[in-house]
């Protein structure tokens, strides 16, 4: 694993890791909401294994990459293509779960001419989407979680940050405890997996370990305007959900799929949000994946 900085033409940096094979196929990585660059051992080891070379970057106010008020989803494109630019990367797959997932679209729109497969798993839809009821079936803690984001980017910074400093003084048992409503059965047992849940704490850590603005702004980025339309995408465009989330509800996966043209939509009956991240699924879905060329 290797772990580096890149300078944007604004002055801002993002904190970066590369992973697996690094002579593999590129795949760049959008992890989830609060999250960070971190990405799981076992996914280093069955990048390496199946050659591919894993790419990831904490998003601008998540860990110590400079935070970027006021950004939009597409933003994210323009820092995508500065990482892979650094890394001599030229084409490359592109994966995003959950608040990854409409980065990994962003990227999928903004760079066609680069990304030659995109992966969105659990990832939501847009918030104005026609026909969606966009919280119906999320948790509680979703549900009032959106709900502050009405009071204003700082209130909402406010609050996210007093649960940002109770999270970092709890044990990665005690962060699930306290988002159960977002827990189906099937992601309470993925949480047994311990290589899955000291990543997860580990990445949520890492993310909000100096402020809750990556946490935000992401949060604002997905109920504004997203910078792009997601039924103008062409190219090979993959929906993974499951129908036991209840961070991400399947509505949004069946959104997506009916309005994105030519994307592939996979529903697992047997997964929820957190299980489709163990090193199981996620070789799975990667073998799944055509190489860039």
């Amino acid at each position: 694993m290797r772990e580096f900085e890149v300078m944007l033409d604004d002055n801002r940096f993002l904190d970066c890791v590369e992973a697996g094979d690094p002579d593999g196929a590129p795949l760049l990585f959008h992890n989830g909401t609060p999250g960070s660059r971190l990405l799981s051992a076992s996914w280093h080891r069955v990048a390496a294994e199946a050659g591919w070379r894993l790419l990831s970057f904490s998003r601008a106010g998540y860990g110590t990459s400079s935070p970027k008020p006021g950004r939009t989803v597409a933003d994210v494109a323009a820092d995508s293509a500065a990482v892979l630019d650094h890394c001599g990367a030229g084409r490359f797959a592109v994966w995003g779960h959950s608040g990854g997932g409409p980065h990994a679209l962003a990227c999928a729109a903004l760079l066609a001419d680069r990304v030659t497969t995109c992966v969105s798993s659990a990832g939501v839809a847009p918030y104005d989407a026609d026909g969606l009821d966009w919280l119906a079936g999320m948790g509680e803690a979703n549900i009032e979680e959106f709900g502050m984001l009405a009071q204003g980017r700082e209130a909402a910074l406010a609050t996210l940050d007093e649960e940002r400093q109770v999270m970092l003084g709890a044990e990665p048992r005690e962060l699930f405890d306290s988002v159960a409503s977002l827990l189906s059965e099937v992601d309470r047992r993925a949480m047994d997996d311990d290589d899955l849940s000291r990543w997860l704490a580990a990445c949520l850590f890492e993310g909000l370990r100096d402020s809750a603005e990556g946490w935000a702004d992401d949060d604002l980025a997905f109920v504004a305007p997203w910078g792009f339309d997601v039924d103008e995408l062409t190219g090979d465009v993959r929906i993974w959900q499951g129908e036991q989330d209840r961070f991400v509800p399947a509505a949004h996966a069946r959104w997506l799929g009916a309005n994105i043209p030519g994307a592939r939509l996979e529903l697992r009956p047997e997964h929820g949000h957190l299980s489709l991240l163990t090193a199981e699924m996620f070789g799975r879905i990667l073998a799944t994946l055509p190489r860039p060329a």
